[in-house]
């Protein structure tokens, strides 16, 4: 074999190399940015409705426990104030829990939702006790439910302080 002809063409190749590798570098450079910018883009969607849905989940229960302070604060002359959008019963804020916890349950943290799992039955099991006559109603059970709100309250500021 030739190596006179192996020779030119050896050096017109990294000729040819030395003029499109920047080229090459700045395609394999984009393609990379992109795939990071994606990526970013997707963490910052997810953190944005995590936060979103931990902030509707809190404010259903900050409205759970406007209700049952109607109930455990009776002392007052001109009644408890609650805002305008409290639901008025047991069952209706069970109902307002559930249905934020279903339309957002992707974007909760396991932790919370278990809580809520163990804290629901108690909101069950106020909503029946409503439906009894006065008598037979516990104003216990409504500090109980507002403290297992105030908890997974709490679990939820820490899941958000905390987060990774």
């Amino acid at each position: 074999m030739d190596t006179e002809a192996v020779g030119p063409t050896l050096s017109a190749a990294k000729e040819i190399w030395n003029v499109i590798s920047p080229f090459v570098a700045a395609f394999f450079a984009s393609i990379l940015t992109y795939k990071v910018g994606i990526r970013q883009t997707k963490t910052y969607y997810i953190i944005q409705r995590q936060l979103q849905a931990l902030q509707e989940l809190y404010t259903a229960l900050t409205l759970l426990r406007h209700y049952c302070e109607n109930f455990i604060d009776e002392s007052d002359d001109i009644g408890p104030i609650t805002p305008d959008n409290t639901p008025h019963s047991a069952l209706m804020n069970a109902n307002n829990i559930r249905n934020t916890l279903s339309m957002s349950a992707i974007f909760i943290p396991l932790n919370i939702r278990r809580s809520i799992d163990d804290f629901l039955p108690f909101l069950s099991l106020l909503s029946s006790m409503e439906l009894s006559p006065e008598e037979f109603r516990d104003k216990c059970l409504y500090e109980t439910v507002s403290n297992k709100a105030l908890d997974v309250m709490d679990q939820i500021c820490e899941s958000i302080l905390y987060s990774k």
